[in-house]
C-alpha cells in the first residue's frame, strides 16, 4: 500500500487521495486514525479529477460512533472531482453486419463482470443513455408523445373489466399494428400508466403468449391497464434503431450500443452500474460529503440510523433510482445540491415521531427532470415527522414536487414551476395520510405552472391542464386532525384547483394570493377551491381537541405558532379549533369567469370560517360560483361567510413576473386586512458551497408547445380479435 501524506493539525487529520492512492487505502487510514483518537476530525480529501468504484463507501456505526468527531469526505478543486458508482466497459468494435438497419451500431463484450441479470441502465461520461424502446422519445412531445396505447374501445377508470387481459395486473394485451417479432421475452420492460395516472409501474417482463399478442409480468403492476393507457416497451433489441439507445444481451455477454451522435464509445467513457449505491451509511454520525459530482449508479446515498449526516454543494445525476435515501436518521442536511436527471425520486426521508420529531433540513436545492423510468416519481418524499424543505428550486417533475406523510413539517420559501406533467390527481404539494397537514408549516412559497395530463373526466382521450392542484391535503375519511398553516403562498396558473381540502379540520389558510388558476376550457369543472366533508360531531370534535392537547404536550413550541395562539377551544376566527378557517386570500381568476370557489361535498359550513377575501371572478361574472348556494341569500347570510369580502371586476398587481402580488389599491387590503404577499425571495440563495444562483435548465416553461394535446383515434373494433377475447 502507498504511503499517505497526513497532516495532523489541532485535532484534524487530513488524508489527501491523489493519483496512485485510491478512496480504499484513504479509508483505511481513516479507520486506523479513528481507532487512535475517537474525537478527532477526519478529513478526507479527494484531489483527481474523477474515479469509478467497484464497491460502495461503507460507513458503520463502530467508525462514526454517536460521539465520533466528524468525517468529512470533500472534493477539491474548481471543479468537483466525479466518482462514478459504475466501471468502465472497453473494447467497443463495430458491427461488420448491419443490425435493425443500421450501419452504425457497435458492441462490446462483458464477460468479464460476469452479469447474472439484465442491465437496465448504461452511462457515458456519467449520463444515463437510452435503453432501446418502442416507441422512440420523441423530442418534440416529450411528455405526449413517445408512447404506445392499450388497444380497445376506451372505458371509464372506473369500469374494471374482467374479461380481457385487462382485469388482470400481470399481463396485457399489445395492439395489432405494435406487436413485434421480439425474440427473448426476458430482455423487456415496460413503463406504463395503468388506469388513472397517479401511479405508474415499472416492471419486467416475463413471457408472451404469441398468438393472442399478450405480455406477461414478473410482477404486479400499480393498478388495472385498460384501453386508452399509455407504455411504453424497452430492452428488446429488435428497438435499438436510435442515437443513444442500447440494449444487453445476457446469454452472449454483449451490449449493443448506436452512440449519441459525434460520440464515440472508445474515446469516450461507457461505465455499467456495479454497486447498489456510492455510499452506505449504516447507523453513522457526523458524516459530512461536499463538493463532489456523484452519478451513474443505482443510487447515490443510502443511510440507516445514525444521524446528523450533511451532503452539501454537491452535484447529484443520472442514477437510476431514487438517488438519497435515509431511514430512521435524525437531523439530516441535504443542502446547496443539485440533483437532477435521475430514473425515479430525488430524496426519500423516512422516520420520526410527533414526540421525537426527524429534524432533517433539505435547504437550497435545486432539484429538476427526474422520475425518467419510475415516471410518477415525487421530487421529494417524506414519510416522516418534522422535516424542513426550504429555499429549493424544482421544476420539470413528472409527478408531485412534493409528496408529505407525517406531521410537524416546514415548506418555506420554495420556487415550484410546471409539475405533474404526465400525471394528475395530485398536487405541488400533496399528502395522503390522517395526519398528513398536522402541526404543517406552508408559507412563501411560489407555485406555478402545474400542468395535469388525464384521461377527460376520467375518460379518453387523454389531455394536458386537467387535474392538477396546488395544495392538496387527501384522505382524511374520518376527519383527520389536519392543522397545517398555510399563509403568505402564491399559486399561479395551476389547472386545477388552487387548494383542495379532502375532510380536513384545523385548517388555517390565510393571506395567500391564488392568481389565475383554473382553466376556462374547462369550463364548470374548473373550480379554485375543493372542501369536502370533515362534518361537524361532538365526538369527533373532543376526539381531535384530544389529540391537539396530547401534541401539543410533546411538542410546547408550536404553542406560539399563530394557529394554537388562542383560547383551547377557539380559533383566529372565533369558531371551534375543530374548523377551518380560510381569511384574508386573494382569489383572482378572471380568464375563468365560471369557476367554482367552493364545493361543498356534504360539508357542514356552519363550523368553519370564510371572509375577508378579496375575489375577483372577472368581468363575465357578477359574483363568486358556489356550488349548491346563491351566494349572496345563502352564502352570506344564512352561513354568514363572506359577508366581509369583497368581489371586483379586475385587480393591479405590482409585478408579478417578479414575485411581487401585491395589489395596487391598498385601500382595499387595508380594509380587509391582507397583508402584500412578496415571493421574489424565495427558491436558491447565495451560500458558501452555492457561490451563485443555478441558471434554469431548459425545459417546460420554454416550450409551451409540449403541451399541445395529443391527437387521439379511438381504434375501432377488430374484424377478427385474437380468440379469448370479447372485444
Amino acid at each position: 500500500m502507498m504511503s499517505l501524506t497526513c497532516l495532523l493539525l489541532a485535532a484534524v487529520l487530513e488524508i489527501p487521495v491523489t493519483n496512485g492512492v485510491s478512496i480504499a487505502d484513504a479509508f483505511d487510514q481513516a479507520y486506523r486514525a479513528r481507532l487512535q483518537d475517537a474525537k478527532a476530525d477526519i478529513v478526507i480529501d479527494i484531489q483527481v479529477k474523477g474515479r469509478a468504484l467497484n464497491r460502495p463507501i461503507s460507513i458503520d456505526k463502530n467508525f462514526q460512533a454517536k460521539d465520533s468527531g466528524k468525517l468529512i469526505i470533500r472534493g477539491s478543486g474548481k471543479k468537483r472531482p466525479r466518482l462514478f458508482g459504475s466501471l468502465p466497459v472497453r473494447g467497443w468494435k463495430k458491427l461488420p453486419v448491419k443490425m435493425n438497419g443500421r450501419s452504425d451500431v457497435w458492441e462490446a463484450d462483458v464477460s468479464s463482470f460476469e452479469l447474472t441479470d439484465q442491465l437496465s441502465s448504461l452511462y457515458m461520461d456519467g449520463k444515463m443513455l437510452t435503453l432501446a424502446r418502442y416507441p422512440n422519445f420523441d423530442p418534440k412531445s416529450p411528455y405526449a408523445g413517445g408512447w404506445a396505447y392499450v388497444p380497445g374501445r376506451w372505458i371509464s377508470m372506473y369500469t374494471f373489466p374482467d374479461k380481457e387481459p385487462s382485469g388482470n395486473r400481470t399481463c396485457m394485451r399489445v395492439g395489432k399494428d405494435d406487436w413485434h417479432d421480439w425474440k427473448v421475452p426476458s430482455e423487456g420492460r415496460i413503463v406504463i400508466y395503468p388506469r388513472q395516472r397517479y401511479g405508474s409501474s415499472y416492471v419486467r417482463i416475463s413471457e408472451f403468449t404469441r398468438e393472442k399478442r399478450i405480455i406477461h409480468f414478473a410482477q404486479q403492476l400499480c393498478d388495472l391497464p385498460r384501453p386508452g393507457d399509455t407504455y411504453i416497451l424497452s430492452g428488446f433489441r429488435e428497438e435499438l434503431d436510435d442515437f443513444g439507445e442500447w440494449c444487453h444481451d445476457l446469454k452472449a455477454a454483449k451490449i449493443y450500443l448506436i452512440p449519441p451522435k459525434g460520440k464515440n464509445p472508445n474515446k469516450n467513457v461507457v461505465t455499467i452500474p456495479t454497486i447498489d449505491s456510492i455510499f452506505y451509511l449504516d447507523g453513522a454520525h457526523h458524516v459530512e460529503i461536499e463538493n463532489l459530482e456523484l452519478c451513474a449508479s443505482l443510487k447515490c446515498l443510502i443511510a440507516k440510523g445514525g444521524g446528523d449526516v450533511v451532503l452539501r454543494g454537491c452535484d447529484i445525476h443520472d442514477f437510476e433510482k431514487r438517488a438519497l435515501e435515509f431511514f430512521y436518521g435524525f437531523n439530516n442536511v441535504i443542502a446547496d445540491s443539485d440533483i437532477y436527471d435521475l430514473g425515479a425520486c430525488a430524496l426519500h426521508i423516512v422516520g420520526g415521531s410527533a414526540k421525537h420529531l426527524n429534524g432533517s433540513v433539505v435547504d437550497n436545492c435545486y432539484i429538476h427532470n427526474i422520475g425518467k423510468l419510475d415516471h410518477c416519481s415525487s421530487g421529494i418524499f417524506l414519510e416522516a415527522q418534522g422535516v424542513k424543505v426550504r429555499h429549493c428550486l424544482i421544476h420539470d417533475i413528472p409527478g408531485w414536487p412534493i409528496y408529505h406523510m407525517g406531521s410537524f413539517h416546514e415548506f418555506t420559501d420554495n420556487r415550484i414551476h410546471h409539475y405533474m406533467l404526465e400525471s394528475e390527481d395530485g398536487a405541488a404539494m400533496y399528502t395522503c395520510s390522517y395526519t398528513g397537514g398536522l402541526g404543517t408549516i406552508i408559507a412563501r412559497n411560489w407555485i406555478s405552472d402545474g400542468i395535469g395530463f388525464a384521461k377527460c373526466a376520467g375518460f379518453g382521450p387523454l389531455a394536458f391542464y386537467q387535474n392538477c392542484h396546488g395544495l392538496y391535503f387527501d384522505a382524511n375519511p374520518s376527519g383527520g386532525p389536519g392543522g397545517a398553516l398555510v399563509y403568505n403562498n402564491v399559486f399561479e396558473r395551476i389547472s386545477g384547483m388552487g387548494l383542495k381540502l379532502n375532510s380536513n379540520r384545523c385548517m388555517m389558510i390565510t393571506n395567500n394570493v391564488f392568481y389565475k388558476t383554473g382553466r376556462k376550457e374547462l369550463g364548470q369543472w374548473s373550480y379554485a377551491i375543493q372542501m369536502t366533508g370533515a362534518k361537524y360531531d361532538p365526538k369527533e370534535h373532543s376526539s381531535t381537541v384530544n389529540t391537539w392537547n396530547s401534541i401539543l404536550s410533546a411538542r410546547p413550541e408550536v404553542a406560539s405558532w399563530p394557529f394554537f395562539a388562542c383560547p383551547p377551544d377557539k380559533t383566529p376566527g372565533g369558531n371551534h379549533s375543530w374548523s377551518n378557517v380560510l381569511e384574508r386570500n386573494i382569489w383572482y381568476y378572471p380568464d375563468c369567469p365560471a369557476q367554482r370557489l367552493i364545493i361543498h361535498g356534504g360539508m357542514d359550513f356552519k363550523h368553519h370560517t370564510f371572509d375577508y377575501n378579496w375575489i375577483c371572478p372577472g368581468k363575465d361574472a357578477k359574483y363568486p360560483i358556489i356550488q349548491g348556494f346563491a351566494w349572496k341569500d345563502v352564502w352570506t347570510r344564512k352561513f354568514e361567510h363572506d359577508k366581509n369580502s369583497i368581489v371586483t371586476d379586475s385587480i393591479a398587481f405590482v409585478n408579478p413576473a417578479k414575485g411581487d402580488f401585491t395589489p395596487k389599491n391598498g385601500n382595499i387590503l387595508r380594509k380587509l386586512g391582507i397583508k402584500p404577499v412578496k415571493v421574489d425571495k424565495c427558491g436558491l440563495y447565495v451560500s458558501k458551497f452555492r457561490p451563485f444562483i443555478t441558471k434554469e435548465r431548459e425545459g417546460a416553461a420554454n416550450h409551451p408547445e409540449w403541451f399541445k394535446n395529443p391527437v387521439h383515434i379511438n381504434p375501432p373494433k377488430e374484424k377478427n380479435p385474437p380468440e379469448g377475447f370479447s372485444r
